[in-house]
């Protein structure tokens, strides 16, 4: 159960140390003293990779029972994976260099002899740091990889560990894009909500006559379709019943303590399209105003708050000016917090419990996924296991998705027996993993290259809604895609688009399309082109989901949030990092942040006084040079000058963002 991530994979090894092998013997092959050292360990190098690949891809796999695993070959690994980085950011220097060159091309003869001379001599008296560093670089590797004779031996072994019969396939079916997925299960309940917004069977009482606001909460354990349930009723209102509502929100808040200041901004932002900067006192007003004498339907997704009534009733206040017949549905997994709701707003209704699917229901949820356009009675053996699996899931819509994105993989009878006999579904659901343990087997059966991509996602807050296009960039500059030998044609940005396709199909993301707000002028210029796709896709991970990449990244990827304890970070093994925090804790997240070694990916997410934001870039970043992705977020369009300054020589930084920071002119 206690799975995690690939600390270094076979593909990324080999394609870092080939690609060091030869950058290093062209970058030496006109110095002297070092010449004949280097070249011989570079060769010593290249002939123990053979067995470095064999090690590594025995390992790669069996990551299981972390802690009483072999801790000799998890230290060697980490400490290789090390070495690998470190040969990383030697070859970002001499491309750096590279691209100098030819930036220079243009200078004169002169001037060009010149250069060359003084590089010649500092090669000549050992002054030249990136020469100094790649032997440094390719000695430590050397040192590691003498090592690994003592874990040959392991390699003959083929029994993983803590798995019971399960096995590991390195390679994933490659099958076409899921077709459009039909509503299964919640028909009946999805009616009679439609029937309440409406107002054709709502149980009136004395008491609702006059309220304008009716709330109803939607009910169930995590994974059982929630929010699937409360997206099609909201459809519903967004394309066939267009008119009913002048208004229709959907935001979600996943925090375990509610902040009304912070949801009416959500609320605002999703209302208007765009960004709330102005005081945070005055957006209740703002609210008021927008929704007065209007009928809405607002859905609060994911709610958690069931102590703070202080806190509802400042959100709910604003809502009470609209018109009689407005709506709020509610999706949470606790009844405490559709019973706080009721004393806020009145007229809250019984909370509706969702229930599992039926076994008929479960059964087509699974086989769409599973057989992706294949006709099941094509496979009648696979539907005889498939029968076994369906009893297992107990009418849970994830997993009945998520099993399926897994034997999906393989239409092979062994390959589903041995998700179906897994002992994963003998574990019960423990209350430390906010997860279900038997979502396990579809991680477990993806390859290393997109275990790696699905841990790198718990980066991401729960319930972040994000394109497609920024995550695979950001996959490419944190160095998580490496090029094997049956990828020639392909680049890395090919390659990442293919790991989400793939991960999506396996049901990781879910996609949700929304209509863009144009503004007059793109809407002219869309109406004289005739272009009238307004329409975007964005992508969220379940909350479920979202806790198994935490559980199996949790050595390489933290999120601090707020009151995280620093003391669960490694400073040796973070690589990329999640902050946001208050002005109070800013100061602090910075100097953990500023440990960090290896820091790859830095993401600073804080609503507060833009020259403490400046202060924290510059102090965090003071030894973190080996940042690729930076991501800065604040509400204030304050110039960030002195931000960009400290981050001006980040000669590897590959992805920025700066959200609501105005850049200088």
């Amino acid at each position: 159960m206690d799975i995690v991530s690939p600390i270094l994979e076979k593909a990324g090894a080999s394609y870092v140390i080939n690609k060091l092998i030869d950058a290093a013997t062209g970058y030496v092959q006109d110095q002297y003293y070092w010449k004949t050292d280097l070249q011989g360990e570079l060769q010593n190098l290249g002939r123990l990779l053979p067995q470095i690949q064999a090690v590594v891809d025995f390992a790669e796999p069996r990551l299981t029972m972390y802690e009483s695993s072999n801790p000799a070959l998890i230290k060697w690994l980490w400490q290789f994976r090390n070495g690998i980085d470190e040969a990383e950011d030697v070859l970002d220097d001499l491309e750096y260099i590279e691209l100098e060159k030819k930036a220079n091309s243009d200078k004169s003869r002169l001037s060009r002899r010149v250069d060359a001379s003084v590089k010649a001599a500092k090669r000549l008296l050992k002054f030249d740091d990136v020469l100094g560093r790649l032997r440094a670089c390719v000695k430590n590797l050397n040192t590691f990889a003498s090592d690994v004779q003592n874990f040959l031996a392991l390699v003959t072994q083929t029994v993983g560990i803590g798995t019971g019969q399960m096995r590991y396939y390195h390679s994933s079916r490659i099958t076409n894009p899921l077709p459009v997925l039909s509503f299964k299960g919640r028909e009946d309940e999805k009616g009679k909500i439609i029937q309440y917004l409406l107002g054709e069977s709502v149980e009136k009482s004395e008491m609702w006559i006059n309220e304008s606001v009716h709330c109803l909460p939607l009910v169930a354990i995590g994974g059982m379709g929630k929010t699937v349930l409360a997206k099609q009723v909201f459809h519903h209102f967004e394309n066939v019943k267009k008119k009913h509502f002048d208004i229709k929100i959907w935001v979600c808040d996943s925090l375990p303590d509610l902040n009304a200041s912070s949801l009416i901004k959500k609320i605002l932002e999703y209302q208007t399209g765009g960004s709330e900067s102005g005081p945070l006192e005055r957006l209740p007003v703002k609210l008021q105003k927008i929704l007065h004498s209007k009928r809405f339907l607002l859905v609060l997704d994911d709610v958690w708050d069931d102590n703070n009534q202080t806190e509802w009733e400042k959100l709910c206040a604003p809502l009470v000016y609209s018109q009689k017949g407005s709506w709020i549905i509610l999706t949470t997994r606790l009844r405490s917090v559709a019973k706080m709701i009721s004393k806020v707003i009145r007229s809250t209704m019984e909370p509706m419990i969702l229930r599992g699917l039926s076994n008929d229901e479960c059964r087509s949820l699974l086989y769409e996924h599973a057989f992706s356009g294949e006709d099941p009675n094509k496979f009648p053996l696979l539907k005889e296991i498939g029968e076994e699996i369906v009893e297992k899931l107990k009418g849970v819509p994830l997993l009945a998705k998520s099993i399926g994105g897994a034997l999906n993989s393989k239409l092979e009878a062994d390959h589903w027996t041995s998700i179906s006999r897994s002992e994963l579904w003998q574990m019960p659901i423990d209350s430390k993993y906010e997860f279900n343990p038997v979502l396990t087997l579809s991680y477990v059966m993806l390859p290393p290259r997109l275990k790696r991509c699905f841990s790198y996602c718990s980066i991401f807050p729960q319930d972040y809604q994000f394109k497609k296009q920024k995550l695979v960039c950001m996959w490419v500059a944190a160095d998580l895609i490496y090029k094997d030998e049956l990828e020639d044609g392909l680049d890395e940005e090919d390659i990442a688009n293919r790991c989400f396709d793939i991960l999506c199909n396996k049901s990781f993301f879910d996609v949700h399309t929304y209509s863009r707000s144009l503004s007059r002028s793109q809407m002219l210029f869309c109406q004289r082109y005739s272009l009238y796709d307004f329409k975007e896709d964005f992508y969220t991970m379940h909350d479920m989901l979202n806790g198994l990449a935490c559980h199996v990244s949790r050595y390489e990827c933290c999120r601090i949030v707020h009151d995280t304890p620093s003391h669960i970070l490694d400073n040796n093994v973070i690589r990329h990092i999640y902050v946001t925090g208050s002005h109070a804790q800013l100061h602090d997240l910075a100097k953990i942040v500023s440990k960090l070694k290896h820091l790859r990916t830095l993401w600073i997410n804080y609503h507060g006084d833009p020259q403490k934001l400046d202060d924290c870039i510059r102090y965090a970043c003071k030894s973190s040079r080996r940042i690729r992705v930076l991501i800065m977020e604040s509400n204030y369009s304050r110039s960030s000058y002195q931000c960009l300054k400290s981050i001006n020589d980040f000669l590897k930084l590959r992805f920025l963002e700066m959200t609501g920071l105005l850049l200088p002119p």
